[in-house]
Parts: structure tokens; sequence; C-alpha cells
């Protein structure tokens, strides 16, 4: 027999638990009946009755007798599940109220299990959830929050929950769980400070564990997404660069690199600081170096015209490259760039004099190409002893470095009677040491 009775608490009134209790008393004489249709409504006021007493843990047992024993409407049943999460609850609050928290953790949390439809029973677990994270009872609340998001996936607390399941991840060492949760609330807060930092841990965490597939897409997503402000921005795109080292992806890495010095390029002076200077002219001087390899690796070979051609545009774009990376002032990049440069220029003017010279010549033809072929080198070697000259100025200001050095060995090579004088060098060598 289906039970349609529609439910509802008794009115309270002055006087009425002694009521109450009468209404619980007649109802057991006559406990011993079958449960049919005509004794429903004194089993359902029991059970009400033990509600309004505040003896919950009597009220659940009697709301589930009524669920065990009567096939009810839909209606009817769903508010008889309320009626019994709610004298859960009660027994949780008043638990948590003598401090006994792992008892009001049970109640909270079991009421998910016996009635989960009910929305009373997300509310508790939401409250056993926020109970065990101010608790820092992380397993507890791992579980906790991993059965709502499975019980309750459309519920208004998700993203709450999902917050506080990444604390908890991270508190019980399970970093790529934590920043995959990370990912999650970055796409969902409305917090933009939160977003960022979300992102921001997820890419750091992936990139820890080194999941550098998903290290890199988090951080290219950052980068793609919040360019402000500068200096995090450029950070990202710097630690993309780092990534694609790690994983040998060269080409990658300096499509990264390039876009450091495009957006360095577009911002304004007061929006850099000494970091965003720093990576900048890593930047330049990484794809320097490349050039630089490139420059070296191309011989002056007849025809001498093209491959003069093609020596001399790798020629320049190293010289730009490592202009940009000087031209940040910082002693480290700046020293090594400087260096290169002059090295660039005295190597160009060795490969000119050492080039491949044309076959048809007769002796007297070869010793006027090499008076020409001296004429062409001759300002490059020159550019060199300037810039590695430039490089000894930075001594002045305190900089002593491998780079400073060398510059110095070169110039005790290339000019000799000048940096081979010990009462010139003797300043030098005590700067040096």
């Amino acid at each position: 027999m289906q039970i349609n009775f529609r439910l509802a608490f008794p009115r309270a009134s002055p006087g009425t638990n002694g009521l109450y209790q009468q209404a619980i008393e007649l109802a057991e004489l006559i406990a011993g009946i079958p449960y049919t249709g005509d004794t429903y409504n004194i089993h359902s006021l029991k059970a009400h009755s033990y509600f309004k007493l505040e003896r919950y843990q009597d009220a659940e047992a009697a709301y589930q007798t009524l669920l065990r024993n009567y096939k009810l409407d839909p209606k009817t049943q769903s508010q008889i599940n309320d009626n019994l999460a709610i004298s859960i609850y009660n027994q949780a609050t008043v638990a948590k109220a003598r401090n006994s928290t792992a008892e009001a953790l049970r109640h909270y949390a079991r009421m998910s299990e016996l009635v989960p439809a009910s929305g009373i029973s997300a509310t508790g677990l939401y409250e056993a959830i926020a109970l065990a994270f101010d608790n820092k009872l992380w397993p507890e609340t791992v579980g906790y929050i991993e059965r709502f998001q499975k019980l309750y996936p459309s519920h208004k607390f998700n993203h709450d929950v999902s917050k506080k399941l990444s604390v908890a991840y991270l508190n019980t060492n399970q970093e790529g769980a934590a920043a995959s949760e990370l990912i999650k609330a970055s796409r969902a807060d409305e917090d933009i400070a939160y977003k960022t930092a979300a992102l921001w841990k997820a890419a750091e965490l992936y990139a820890a564990r080194k999941d550098y597939p998903s290290a890199i897409k988090a951080f290219e997503e950052y980068a793609a997404t919040y360019q402000r402000p500068y200096p995090q921005y450029l950070e990202s795109m710097h630690k993309l660069v780092e990534l694609y080292v790690q994983t040998r992806n060269d080409p990658r890495a300096n499509q990264w690199r390039n876009s450091i010095l495009d957006a360095d390029k577009r911002v304004s002076g007061d929006l850099k600081t000494d970091r965003t200077n720093l990576i900048s002219s890593r930047a330049a001087l990484d794809l320097a170096r490349q050039e630089h390899i490139r420059y070296a690796s191309i011989r002056l070979v007849l025809p001498l015209n093209r491959s003069l051609e093609h020596k001399k545009n790798a020629l320049q774009k190293a010289l730009n490259l490592y202009g940009r990376a000087a031209s940040y002032g910082i002693p480290d990049t700046a020293t090594e760039a400087t260096y290169s440069i002059a090295d660039i220029y005295y190597t160009f003017s060795k490969s000119l004099l050492d080039s491949e010279r044309p076959k048809n010549l007769n002796a007297a033809e070869l010793d006027q190409y090499k008076i020409l072929l001296e004429d062409q080198a001759f300002p490059f070697e020159d550019n060199a002893i300037k810039f590695y000259e430039k490089n000894l100025s930075h001594i002045k200001q305190g900089i002593s470095n491998d780079w400073v050095k060398k510059s110095l060995a070169q110039l005790k090579l290339l000019f000799p009677a000048r940096y081979n004088r010990q009462v010139l060098l003797e300043t030098y060598v005590n700067v040096l040491h």
C-alpha cells in the first residue's frame, strides 16, 4: 500500500513538550501491531515528537522505521528523507558544540551515505569538509571532497571544495592531483588574483614532478592569458624556455626567447625590473650564442663573394643579439657579450686572411691579393681590440670575471706593446686577482 499523507511537524506552543512525550508513550503502546496505512500517522507522529523534543538519535531511528516499513509516494518519501537528514545533522551540530570533532564528522559524513539525494545531506557533507579542513585532517578532507564531487557535481559549493581539495592534496603529497585541481579552480574562480596564483602554482607543481608536457601547457596558458603584471608574464616565458631546453626542443625554446625580446621591446621602461632585464639579456645572449656558432661554422671558400655574404649576415645577426644582451648593463651577460663581439671581429679578420685563394693567380698576384685581404681584415682586428678594451673598463666598476680576464689575455696577444708592459699590467693584475 502506498502512503501519500503529507507530513508536517506539529506546531509548537507553550507546554507542548508534555504532549510530545504523551504522543511517544501512546505510540509505544501499539508498537507491536503491524505497519499498515491505519498506523502510519501514529508512527510518523512519534518520529516528529522525538524531533521536537530534540531526541535526534531516536528521531533518526523512527524516521528510518517509516522508510523501511512503508511504501511512500515520492513527495512523502522526500520529506521523510529530509527529516532523517536533519535529525542526523543536528546530532553532528551537538557533537561539534561539545568539541567532539570525530563524532561530528561521522554524523555529517553518514548523511550522504543514508540519504544522498537530500539537499540537506549535501550541506552536511560540506560541513564535514569544512570541519576536517579547519582541523587539518587532510586524508579525511580528501575523502569527503571526492565523495562530494561524485555525489553533487553541480552543487554551488563545488568550486569552493575544489579549492580546498588542492590544499588537501598538497598536504597528502599528491602534487599531481593538486595541480589538476588548481587548473580547474583557475578557470572557474572570479578573483583574478586567485586565478593567476592557482595557474602558476599548478605549473610549478607539474615542473617539480618533471611532468614537463603538463607544466608547459600550464605556463603557455598563463603566458597567453595574463600579460600583466609584466614581470610575471616575462617570468612565465622564461620558465617555458627552461622547460623546452629540458625537453631538448630548441626551436620552441628559441620561439619563447624571441617572444621575450619582443615583449621587452614593446613595454615601457617603468614596468621593467632588474629581474626582467636579466631575463631579457639572457634570452638575447642565448640566441646570440647560437648565431655565433652558425657564424663560426661558415668557411670563406670560393666563390668568395657568396661565402663572404653568408658569413657577414651571420656575423651581423650575432653582433646585434650580443649588443642587445650587453645593453641591459648586467655584468655577467654584458662582459660575455662584449668579449664575444670582440671575438667575432677578431675571428672574422683571421677568416679573411685564411680564406681560400683563387687558383688561377701567379705568385705576384697572390701577394697583391693577400695585401688586399689584409686591408680588409685590419679594421675588423682594430674593432676587436676596441671591444676587448671596452671589457677592461669594467674593472673600474669593480667587475672582474673570466670574460674580463680573457679580454686582457687577448689584448696581450694583439697589442703586446701596450698590454705586455709590466707597469701597465700591475693595475689590472691586482684587480683581477
